[in-house]
């Protein structure tokens, strides 16, 4: 009888046992569903709605700063540049873009803008031609052409003159043409063929050949206006370096049959020569007038649009000292 009995509880201590391990097992799963119910809503918390990011390109940086931070956003600054669009202080580009989701607290990165470049052409007249380079290349332009100009004035490898001049500013890079002294080359250079280039040509290439432009004599006929027809010396012929040369041109026959004419006259004085007084004058049917007077630098290129009535004769004096003699 009490073999039954013992049985009967062993078999209730187990069905105990057993329930006591379901119910266990649902207390477990019932936390860890919590658990993770926690975990998730937790970063659904942390995370908060996501954003659009708004437009901030062309702000200024604090008016950027306080729009992004209404919308419990960043800014930070990664980047300055120079922009012809955007004015200085303001911001050229951001990241994430306009229109992008983000959540709260994402730091939008912008670039600022250092406004219009300047660009300012530095003086590297009498410096050695190798500092010059360096000085143009740091002020963040480039050196154009180079000429040589033949003369024991200067010391050999010395900067003579430079174009643009020094101090002249610019939004964009631009090259600087320098002439440099040269006191090894040789004194005679050969004549070139100017024949059927315009004027303003011809006078660009006497310039890099070291020649002087003595005069031009202007002739009517049914030729290319402006055209060099003759020159003196010929093409071809050795002549000293700042030798002298002499041009016809061509002018249409309207214009030589004119009573009142225009032309201009451009002069550059040469590199070999100090600074100065130039002088423009005219000689014609309404007499002798000087059309222009002011101190020049050596290298330097004066334009003057000149007005005759009937023959006339235009003069370029340096300091008193007759340079060219143009006949019309």
């Amino acid at each position: 009888m009490s073999t039954i009995r013992e049985r009967e509880r062993a078999r209730r201590a187990a069905q105990l046992l057993g329930l006591l391990v379901v119910v266990l097992a649902l207390v477990a799963l019932a936390a860890l569903g919590y658990l993770g119910y926690r975990v998730v809503a937790s970063f659904a918390a942390g995370g908060a709605a996501e954003i659009e990011v708004p437009s901030v390109t062309g702000m200024k940086i604090e008016e950027a700063e306080k729009t992004l931070n209404e919308l419990n956003l960043g800014l930070r600054v990664t980047e300055s540049a120079y922009s012809q669009d955007v004015p200085a202080g303001r911001i050229i580009k951001q990241r994430p873009s306009a229109g992008f989701k983000v959540r709260e607290g994402r730091v939008v990165r912008v670039i600022q803008s250092l406004g219009t470049p300047s660009l300012r052409v530095p003086d590297v007249v009498g410096k050695g031609f190798t500092q010059a380079q360096r000085a143009i290349a740091k002020a963040g332009l480039a050196v154009g052409f180079v000429r040589k100009v033949y003369t024991r004035e200067f010391p050999r490898g010395q900067v003579v003159t430079q174009d643009p001049e020094p101090g002249k500013v610019f939004t964009n890079p631009v090259k600087v043409d320098l002439t440099v002294a040269d006191s090894s080359s040789s004194d005679i250079v050969v004549m070139p063929d100017l024949r059927g280039k315009q004027l303003y040509a011809a006078e660009h290439k006497l310039f890099r050949a070291n020649l002087t432009l003595a005069g031009v004599d202007y002739v009517s006929g049914l030729g290319k206006p402006g055209a060099v027809i003759e020159q003196s010396p010929l093409p071809g012929e050795q002549v000293p370096l700042t030798g002298e040369v002499r041009l016809r041109v061509q002018v249409g026959s309207e214009v030589g049959s004119a009573l009142a004419r225009s032309f201009q006259v451009r002069f550059r004085l040469p590199v070999t020569l100090p600074a100065g007084k130039l002088a423009i004058e005219i000689q014609d049917a309404l007499g002798k007038q000087v059309i222009y007077e002011d101190q020049v630098k050596p290298g330097e290129l004066v334009e003057q649009v000149v007005s005759v009535e009937g023959k006339a004769k235009v003069r370029v004096l340096f300091n008193g000292r007759l340079m060219r003699e143009d006949t019309i």
